[in-house]
């Protein structure tokens, strides 16, 4: 039986880091390495209950109990690969055979075992059966019968049997084999058999390293779920990603010559060279523009698309038509408005200055490449960057600049040929088609008011030709695409916002051409405002009509003096009906 002295010697043992396979001998002759295994018997795995680096499960579920196969998908019996759970922190093994250390084995006079340890070394940091007060952990031990090719399991009171967790060492402390029969025995060469449960996650303080100056370095991310206190600089080498930030409100800006940030009435200031901006004041929209100074060194250019204004100048009078080579995007709904300088209309010598690139026109025309040409001063076009990636819709794949509005003049001649494909008889610039579509200048680095994110600033709406169309308040930019022809006028509605102030852009995609088959759409809210002679001076149920690819319209929600949500219409290109 397992007696006092038993006991005592186990934990004496244990706490020198020490495994018990030899029952009868002291600390000293206790192996440091079993099969070629280095031993440290110190307790491991309910340190993981206190300070962790993975969390282990209160208790396991039913389902990864129950698993049959490995992590191969074969027989999960006898399986050293083992089946792992889904936090990749535990893993099962069932039914491994364990194996004797030599000079451990103690017998009787009648040569009965009295006493035996073995050894697997996959149960170092297997997890104590109690672990989970319900058991869930519990680990299981068998004989192995090979006349009847079974499993017979041992209770925990049979042979008074103990399994160091950390070691991997299992101790027999009385006779194991009494009233078994001989096929069951536990020998030396028929070692017991054993299911259990592993932790597998990261072990030890990483990634937090200590250093001997009081420096802690985090090596990876550090999530903290409450407050932070610095009480001196904080210092980021990248970036800096805060959901919130909250400022003391100050009565009056401070005296500072520094790069600070202050809340004071109501407003954000930011302190530079000594001067205090207000954000969003003028000083600071500035930073999302150029003045893009055209290189005479070289045959094109190649307009930043990082901005959303480039206004346009040159410095000597032109010889010849100059190129600037829009690249397109990998984003839709970005804003580029292109602007000819006071420089232009001084140097421009009865000259074009030509914008190059892939073009869908308020006229439906396209997407197709185009030189887009500027003779003076102040003229200027409006774009917005669109992506047609919908597989369903006709014209998939392509990448364009719809034109919103704008002062420019073509010469472009376009015609279709015999397989029914749009071309451009006059295109000029087709050299530089491959600086249109070099991804290399679709990095957008800097775009700071239009950065257009890919989740609810841009909706792309499949207008369903035989159901209802309600749009989508979510989203900022909306671009109409079909797949399938009209069989009549389709009515679209706009419900109104709850909120003034938030924006709204419709366009009609490309693939409006294809299939409008002879019928329009409309849009169908409560607006005012409106562009040029389609003008509403008051709040009223209409509807906006779209008869061609190409056309847009933009929006704002506002409120009336008798609390009246409706859209006030901006500009565009549409009619009301």
């Amino acid at each position: 039986m397992l007696t006092d002295s038993n006991k005592i010697n186990y934990i004496y043992k244990k706490n020198l880091g020490k495994p018990t396979t030899l029952i009868q001998e002291n600390t000293l002759q206790e192996p440091n390495v079993i099969f070629g295994n280095l031993i440290n018997s110190r307790s491991n795995i309910f340190a993981n209950q206190n300070f962790f680096r993975d969390s282990i499960s209160n208790s396991l579920p039913p389902s990864f109990q129950s698993f049959t196969l490995d992590d191969n998908n074969n027989n999960i019996i006898g399986s050293l690969i083992g089946k792992t759970d889904s936090t990749n922190t535990i893993k099962k093994f069932v039914k491994l055979p364990m194996h004797y250390i030599p000079g451990s084995k103690i017998t009787d006079s009648n040569s009965n075992i009295t006493a035996i340890s073995f050894y697997l070394n996959l149960l170092e940091d297997s997890i104590p059966y109690n672990f989970d007060p319900n058991g869930s952990y519990n680990y299981n031990l068998y004989r192995y019968d090979p006349t009847t090719y079974s499993y017979i399991e041992l209770n925990v009171n049979e042979s008074h049997w103990i399994l160091d967790n950390d070691t991997g060492v299992l101790t027999f402390y009385s006779s194991i084999n009494s009233n078994i029969p001989i096929a069951q025995h536990i020998t030396i060469t028929s070692p017991p058999y054993i299911s259990f449960y592993k932790y597998i996650g990261g072990k030890g303080l990483y990634p937090l390293v200590f250093q001997k100056n009081e420096l802690v370095t985090v090596k990876s991310n550090l999530n903290i779920d409450e407050n932070v206190l610095v009480k001196k600089d904080l210092t980021v080498d990248t970036n800096l990603n805060l959901s919130t930030i909250n400022f003391t409100k100050l009565n009056e800006l401070p005296s500072s010559n520094s790069n600070q940030l202050v809340y004071v009435s109501n407003n954000l200031y930011f302190n530079h060279n000594s001067k205090w901006l207000r954000l969003g004041s003028q000083e600071l929209v500035l930073q999302n523009n150029e003045q893009f100074i055209y290189n005479h060194n070289t045959s094109y250019n190649i307009a930043n698309v990082n901005t959303n204004i480039s206004i346009i100048e040159i410095t000597q009078n032109l010889t010849n038509d100059i190129y600037i080579v829009l690249p397109n995007i990998q984003k839709t709904g970005v804003e580029k408005t292109i602007l000819m300088g006071q420089s232009v209309s001084k140097y421009i010598n009865n000259h074009n200055i030509i914008l190059y690139s892939k073009f869908l026109d308020v006229n439906g025309t396209g997407p197709i490449f185009m030189n887009i040409k500027f003779i003076s001063t102040g003229q200027s076009i409006k774009l917005m960057s669109v992506i047609s990636n919908n597989n369903s819709v006709y014209g998939n794949g392509n990448k364009y600049w719809q034109i919103i509005s704008g002062h420019f003049h073509s010469t472009d001649i376009f015609e279709t040929d015999g397989s029914g494909n749009l071309i451009n008889t006059n295109d000029s610039g087709a050299v530089y088609q491959p600086n249109v579509n070099n991804t290399q200048y679709e990095s957008m680095t800097n775009l700071i008011t239009n950065q257009a994110p890919s989740n609810l600033l841009l909706n792309t709406h499949i207008i369903n030709a035989s159901g209802t169309n309600i749009l989508s308040l979510s989203s900022e930019i909306i671009l109409f695409q079909l797949n399938t022809n009209l069989t009549q006028n389709k009515n679209i509605t706009l419900d109104l916002e709850n909120k003034s102030g938030q924006k709204k852009t419709l366009l009609v995609g490309d693939s409006f051409e294809t299939y409008k088959n002879g019928f329009y759409i409309t849009i169908d809210s409560t607006f005012m405002g409106g562009y040029n002679t389609d003008f509403l001076s008051t709040v009223s149920q209409k509807k906006i009509k779209f008869i061609k690819s190409g056309q847009s319209v933009q929006l704002i929600s506002m409120k009336t003096s008798s609390n009246t949500y409706y859209w006030h219409v901006l500009h565009g290109d549409y009619e009301f009906i």
